[in-house]
């Protein structure tokens, strides 16, 4: 079942949302639509946290989240914000999405050897349903997916990145995302089923104050540096990557 927000579309939204992407018409619910909209979103929406130290506060309301993708300020934000923004621009264009439980896990360290998997809440994933086949969706990682991935188990190169996507073992009937080595993350997991707004914002209560969860210290850094990066992996899948054909395709 798909969760849905109800949220009556907005036309000068989607409109300046469209715009920003590089869409000057409104983009039928096909695969090369996702794709396109993901691509643009990942190079010209970024991952940017440096609003936080400046003490500017932040909700993640997905309506607000679009509206400040869309003011012409050039505002990104985290992954509530870029994921919560685009699972409303999908919806509106009349794709089938699912928005679920996340959480995402530092790379090991001497203070964190072992970073406990499962979906602890600090993340907001997507998955989209086209023409049959279930896609992942994620816009809002930082130096993550460029392209949507089918789920599908195995291995995926998107540039220079190697990835890998598998059953979650602690979230049953979930997916799992292995992050590459060189990444800023190990990786994520998600639960599986739709979540409604109020149950994801429960789940973060530092959401409720608007500001980014202390305990994300892993990937909610207050710089810049990582939305450069993936305008950099960006132009390199650009040249790479070739879209996947799903399975029974």
């Amino acid at each position: 079942m798909t969760m849905k927000h109800g949220i009556p579309v907005d036309e000068s939204i989607l409109d300046a949302y469209l715009a920003r992407l590089g869409f000057s018409d409104v983009p039928p619910p096909t695969l090369d639509t996702l794709f396109g909209l993901h691509r643009a979103h990942v190079e010209r929406v970024p991952y940017e946290t440096v609003w936080i130290a400046l003490g500017e506060r932040r909700g993640i309301d997905l309506l607000e989240s679009a509206q400040r993708l869309t003011n012409g300020s050039g505002a990104g934000g985290y992954c509530y914000h870029l994921n919560g923004g685009l699972s409303l621009l999908l919806e509106w264009l009349k794709f089938d999405v699912q928005r679920h439980l996340g959480g995402v896990q530092p790379t090991p360290s001497a203070t964190n050897p072992e970073p406990a998997a499962g979906a602890s809440g600090n993340h907001l994933a997507l998955t989209v349903s086209v023409d049959g086949d279930e896609w992942l969706v994620d816009a809002g990682l930082g130096d993550g997916l460029h392209d949507p991935v089918p789920l599908i188990e195995g291995d995926v190169v998107q540039g220079a990145f190697h990835f890998r996507l598998r059953p979650s073992d602690v979230e049953p009937g979930a997916w799992r995302f292995d992050h590459d080595p060189k990444g800023s993350f190990a990786g994520f997991d998600y639960r599986a089923g739709p979540v409604a707004q109020e149950e994801f914002t429960s789940a973060m209560p530092s959401c409720r104050r608007h500001r980014t969860p202390a305990s994300c210290e892993l990937s909610w850094r207050s710089d810049a540096t990582r939305a450069a990066s993936t305008r950099s992996k960006a132009r390199c899948s650009r040249e790479s990557t070739q879209r996947p054909t799903p399975a029974g395709s």
